[in-house]
């Protein structure tokens, strides 16, 4: 059956007892500031006008965690559309589409299986000093991609679902065609796939497909294993279609009010909900305990979490990165 998210049984981060001077403090500024690890002001970098519409995306390459923020609009190709940031919030490049071949085309990010980190229509070099020597790719990513590493050698790329199906194509780790391009009925029409979560040095762990309803009220968190991922599989696995299949075995956790923008690494969700405004985090292992804090939102932010339960979280308004640690 499909796992509901229970509010009322969540529990809120408090502080202990403080005297006076310590209340005002907590006044004026969220108890989420006592998790903030860093921050980076980007306002010199990213333009004001279309700062809501860059992407947030961690990715891994080479041993090294990146955030990226990029935004496929056709503004000013002089301004930045692309910024690499480490896991300090440390920018290592930043690209404007005159710095590319062509203009980025798409927002999307995957690291492949070769190692390579593509953005968009571009592929990109992982060096510690960050990604550089851009160069076109074999195939746009214009939609949620993943790799099946370390079992699959294989590039899933552009997933989609719609029509009531669930869709991609495969490719090899060279981005050669494998012919093998699977559709899986969902049973759910009204579903759009936000994001598909994958953990490239963790076999055992499943790919996460993030699906909302159209209207907006209610997100489904998909945990299909890589070993169905790969091939056609999963076709003949999800009989007579995957919502049936997969909400019997307990693999699909239901959540309401979540802002569209979420984080998933190892297990970890963190989310914003709307009805209780706190900054959420709940383990897909156990989905009915759930410890929040307050936050104040902004239309446009964008999550992205890290390996070790750390939080990434763009402010469009502020033009600002900040990084908390976990608070549960």
């Amino acid at each position: 059956m499909v796992k509901k998210l229970r509010l009322a049984g969540m529990t809120v981060v408090t502080l202990l007892a403080l005297g006076a001077c310590q209340v005002l403090f907590i006044g004026v500024f969220s108890p989420l500031a006592g998790q903030m690890a860093a921050r980076a002001d980007l306002s010199e970098i990213v333009p004001a006008a279309p700062a809501g519409s860059f992407e947030l995306t961690r990715v891994t390459a080479g041993g090294s965690e990146y955030f990226i923020l990029s935004s496929n609009l056709g503004f000013d190709p002089a301004q930045v559309h692309i910024v690499v940031m480490d896991k300090s919030l440390n920018v290592l490049n930043t690209y404007t589409n005159n710095a590319l071949p062509s203009p980025l085309g798409w927002s999307h990010a995957m690291t492949d299986a070769a190692g390579r980190v593509l953005i968009g229509q571009f592929s990109f070099a992982a060096q510690p000093g960050g990604l550089v020597s851009p160069v076109p790719s074999l195939v746009a990513i214009s939609s949620p991609s993943v790799t099946g590493l370390p079992a699959y050698p294989r590039n899933e790329a552009n997933f989609n679902a719609a029509g009531g199906f669930l869709a991609w194509n495969e490719y090899t780790s060279a981005w050669a065609t494998t012919g093998i391009n699977p559709s899986v009925p969902l049973g759910r029409s009204s579903l759009y796939l936000s994001r598909v979560f994958t953990e490239w040095d963790s076999g055992g762990m499943p790919d996460v497909f993030v699906l909302r309803e159209n209207n907006g009220s209610t997100t489904y968190f998909l945990l299909i294993p890589k070993s169905l991922v790969d091939g056609n599989n999963l076709l003949a696995y999800a009989v007579p279609d995957v919502f049936t299949k997969f909400g019997s075995l307990g693999l699909i956790v239901q959540k309401s009010d979540l802002d569209d923008t979420v984080a998933v690494a190892y297990g970890d969700v963190l989310a914003y909900d709307h009805h209780s405004n706190l900054l959420i985090h709940f383990a897909l292992g156990d989905p009915d305990k759930v410890s929040g804090l307050p936050m104040k939102w902004s239309a446009g932010m964008k999550l992205a979490a890290g390996a070790t339960g750390y939080l990434v979280v763009w402010d469009p308004v502020a033009r600002a990165v900040t990084r908390y640690e976990p608070w549960w």
